[in-house]
């Protein structure tokens, strides 16, 4: 007599032995130990973890259909792991030696989960083919029509090379790199690889308007249709973009014609730039929002006047520390000494001196006003002025 999947209930033993939970991370200890591997590193202990609990789910079973059980409970579960960058391959080995682990650890007869293998190797395959998950052909076309338009290719000819005919007009989206990801030990380019394939997918899956994107390790560039209702659509995205990363991801957003993409997408990822260089990690921001920093930072001698104001504290890091704190927290002396761990009379005398070395007085809005704008310029005259490739995601180490 067998169950609904396959593995005889003869043979199965009355729920003898450790738990559910503690059986998954026995399996998953022995498909480390088996050295299962994803291309250019190991899969993390939580991925292998949960494909060892839905192992040992289907060992333990049976399960009704409709609680997510059964061989066919497999699939969802499957799909999820081939958007984390495993291949189909990958996934029906790695299920394989979890059933037969489960199996053993269960006291089941080997021979017995045989079928059950065969069943869920049929799965796996059915929703992890390239129709269930994100088309890296499509990806690629996607890409290709974005290269074009960075570049300032013709409309017509952009058209005639992907056979995609250009909106009028454009969402820019210039996308920063993105944070660290917490809670996981994977190798650095399996990390940078599976986090990719979940931003594509999740560009993929906007439906509100075509999405074109070059995406790297350090960056890139997100193009969305325009429509005269979907204002708050890149915001969206941008969000959907930080959340499919697992990390904070600054976006700058513009709008531009289509035969401004390539200016609008470079001025774009200046204003990231100075954004970085002000300790903003993430978020979405118009770039019309900052118009001010983005011009207080153009080249030129009246940039390099603003930052040499701020030239008698270079020896003086703490008072320069306090100084941005101060300006970037309203100006609230209580606030800054709460942010810093000072006592407030500590703040007063650091701004005092600040005001004394300067020249500028805190106290005064317009003064004030010039000791921010000096700190925007300071910032990008130290950066330096790299040139704008259109677009193009900054080069680093994880993208190498």
């Amino acid at each position: 007599m067998s169950d609904r999947n396959g593995v005889a209930l003869a043979d199965r033993p009355a729920r003898i032995g450790p738990g559910p939970a503690r059986l998954a991370r026995l399996v998953a200890g022995r498909l480390a130990d088996e050295g299962a591997r994803v291309r250019a590193g190991r899969p993390d202990r939580s991925l292998l973890e949960a494909i060892a609990l839905a192992c040992v789910t289907l060992i333990d079973g049976p399960r009704d259909d409709d609680t997510g059980g059964g061989a066919a409970g497999f699939g969802a579960h499957a799909a999820a792991w081939a958007r984390e960058g495993l291949d189909v391959g990958t996934l029906i080995r790695l299920a394989g030696r979890g059933l037969r682990a489960a199996a053993d650890l269960r006291g089941v007869d080997p021979g017995a989960v045989a079928a059950l293998i065969g069943e869920v190797s049929a799965v796996i395959a059915e929703n992890c083919s390239p129709s269930a998950g994100p088309d890296t052909g499509a990806a690629a076309a996607r890409a290709a029509v974005a290269r074009h338009l960075l570049a300032g290719t013709p409309p017509a000819r952009v058209a005639a090379l992907c056979g995609v005919v250009p909106a009028a007009r454009y969402w820019v989206l210039a996308v920063g790199p993105p944070g660290a990801e917490t809670g996981t030990g994977l190798d650095r380019r399996v990390r940078e690889r599976r986090r990719l394939a979940r931003m594509e997918a999740e560009l993929a899956a906007v439906d509100e308007a075509p999405a074109f994107a070059v995406l790297a390790g350090g960056g890139g560039t997100v193009l969305l249709s325009r429509c005269e209702d979907d204002g708050d659509l890149p915001e969206r995205v941008g969000r959907r973009l930080a959340d499919a990363a697992g990390a904070p991801i600054a976006c700058v957003i513009a709008a531009a014609t289509v035969a401004a993409v390539a200016e609008t997408a470079c001025r774009g990822h200046e204003l990231l730039a100075i954004l970085r260089e002000q300790g903003v990690s993430g978020g979405t921001h118009r770039f019309e929002d900052h118009l001010l920093d983005y011009q207080i930072c153009r080249p030129g001698p009246a940039r390099d006047r603003l930052a040499a104001v701020l030239a008698p504290l270079a020896d003086h890091p703490e008072l320069l520390g306090t100084l941005r704190c101060h300006l970037t927290g309203e100006m609230s002396r209580r606030r800054t000494a709460r942010v810093l761990q000072l006592h407030i009379n500590s703040v007063d005398y650091r701004l005092r001196r600040i005001s004394a070395l300067t020249g500028y007085d805190l106290t005064d809005s317009r003064d004030a006003w010039y000791l921010r704008a000096a700190l925007v310029a300071a910032g990008r005259a130290t950066a330096g002025d790299p040139v704008c490739c259109a677009g193009r995601p900054a080069r680093s180490e994880d993208s190498r």
